[in-house]
C-alpha cells in the first residue's frame, strides 16, 4: 500500500502481511503548512505534491503538482514499490484522478477536467 501528501510531497510505502509495517519513506518537498482548528493549511511557500495515485503489482502511478499553484496537475510518475521514480510524464490535460489495469500495463487511463469539456475520460500510451 502506498498513501502521498498533497501538502509538500511525501510518498510512503507499506507492508500489510501480519502487521502495518513502512517500507520505504520518499521526501519531495518539505510540507509547509499552518495549523488552524485542525485543519492544514497552505502557506506561500507550500509546494503541493500528489493529487491522486493509483496502483498495479508493479508499479505506482501518481499525478504530482510539484508547484506552488495547486492547478498545476498535469504531471504523472510511476514509482517501483522501492519508491524509485520509474518515468514522468507531461500531459496535455489535467489529470484529476488516475486508474490503471494489471493486464493493459502500457496504458493509463484518467479523468480530466477542462473548463470547455467538464470532466472527461482520457488514455495515455505509457510506451
Amino acid at each position: 500500500m502506498a498513501v502521498g501528501t498533497l501538502f509538500g510531497g511525501i510518498l510512503e510505502f507499506f507492508q500489510l502481511s501480519d502487521d502495518i509495517n513502512i517500507s520505504s519513506t520518499c521526501y519531495f518537498y518539505s510540507p509547509e503548512v499552518n495549523f488552524s482548528g485542525g485543519s492544514l493549511l497552505p502557506t506561500d511557500q507550500t509546494v503541493y505534491g500528489f493529487s491522486a495515485l493509483c496502483a498495479t503489482d508493479a508499479l505506482l502511478y501518481s499525478v504530482l503538482i510539484a508547484d506552488k499553484d495547486p492547478n498545476q496537475f498535469n504531471k504523472i510518475c510511476s514509482f517501483d514499490w522501492k519508491g524509485n521514480e520509474i518515468a514522468k510524464y507531461q500531459t496535455d490535460c489535467l489529470v484529476f484522478n488516475l486508474c490503471a489495469s494489471d493486464t493493459d500495463t502500457n496504458r493509463l487511463y484518467a479523468i480530466a477536467i477542462s473548463q470547455e469539456k467538464g470532466f472527461y475520460l482520457v488514455s495515455f500510451d505509457l510506451e
